[in-house]
């Protein structure tokens, strides 16, 4: 009986540490995690030479254009807030237009530059290329937002001018 038991014993060792319990490495959602490594999936071509980028590499680089798509749709809100001040007479047409000066200064360079990253990166998978199509898609969407509440400020009748916030 005492060779039946550490046999048991012996086996269950063995188990847990080969077979583990069949759930695998797993988050804290409970979804699994991967145990191969990472596959690179995306190259970025800098100062001549292509450089193979893994999926957190292109999540850590997408990081600051996510936060900058973030600071534009705030722009676009405020944009569109300063817009329905001039039609509801808070604010003059010039007062306007002087607030969403640098907020389409700002739309154009974010543009600009979302359209040179998306020209810089060329992904292998179509899982990468659709996150960066899409960043980009907001930030144009937003950068279309600023750029037209400045054209609808600008085309508003300059009548209001003397109405200052």
């Amino acid at each position: 009986m005492g060779t039946f038991l550490a046999a048991v014993i012996a086996i269950g060792l063995v188990l847990s540490v080969v077979g583990g319990s069949g759930k695998g490495r797993r988050r804290k959602s409970g979804k699994k995690r991967s145990a191969t490594p990472r596959e690179p999936y995306a190259e970025l071509y800098r100062d001549g030479n292509w450089t193979e980028l893994t999926a957190a590499d292109v999540t850590a680089m997408l990081k600051p254009w996510r936060e900058r798509k973030n600071e534009m749709a705030r722009m676009a809100r405020r944009a569109a807030s300063i817009e329905d001040d001039l039609r509801d007479g808070k604010i003059g047409r010039q007062a306007a237009l002087v607030a969403l000066a640098p907020m389409v200064k700002a739309a154009e360079d974010l543009s600009d530059d979302a359209m040179a990253l998306q020209d810089e990166l060329h992904f292998n998978t179509d899982a990468g290329y659709d996150k960066l199509q899409s960043l980009i898609d907001d930030i144009e969407d937003a950068c279309m937002d600023v750029e037209s509440a400045f054209d609808a400020v600008e085309s508003a009748t300059p009548e209001d001018d003397d109405i200052l916030p």
